[in-house]
């Protein structure tokens, strides 16, 4: 639900002051005020900002080292902490928890965890479960 529409049922249905709205939204009296007097209030949208990271100079680098992984088993890729402790040695001053963050975000877009592994006996290893061959189960043995 939107601010606004908080706003309204605050006022309106549990008959709160501006000056109770205010404190428990955070807003100023004077933005309620004005919200409530308009009859077709639409509740602004804010820009996203946009906020320069530390890790913004290394962002290329370390999504070609996530593309160059994809392919490769799990076993060979490198941690996203390898890959922390490399750019360290580049000259990069920022925490692991911005990497970690960016790696995740990397696998959210769509590129796959785990792709096909190519395996000659298992060769849907890489799909997930829905798509997987299911064979008969055997009839149980009567004892």
């Amino acid at each position: 639900m939107g601010m606004l529409a908080k706003i309204r049922r605050m006022h309106f249905r549990e008959d709160l002051s501006l000056h109770e709205i205010s404190r428990r939204t955070g807003l100023a009296r004077n933005t309620i005020k004005k919200w409530l007097r308009q009859k077709d209030a639409i509740e602004p949208r804010y820009p996203k900002r946009e906020v320069a990271t530390k890790l913004d100079e290394f962002a290329e680098t370390l999504e070609a080292w996530l593309k160059t992984d994809l392919p490769r088993s799990r076993r060979e890729r490198r941690t996203l902490r390898a890959m922390f402790q490399e750019l360290r040695a580049r000259g990069y001053k920022g925490g692991y928890g911005r990497v970690a963050a960016f790696g995740r975000r990397f696998r959210v877009k769509g590129h796959p965890i785990f792709p096909s592994c190519g395996h000659p006996i298992f060769p849907t290893c890489g799909l997930p479960v829905s798509r997987r061959i299911r064979f008969p189960r055997p009839a149980p043995v009567p004892t």
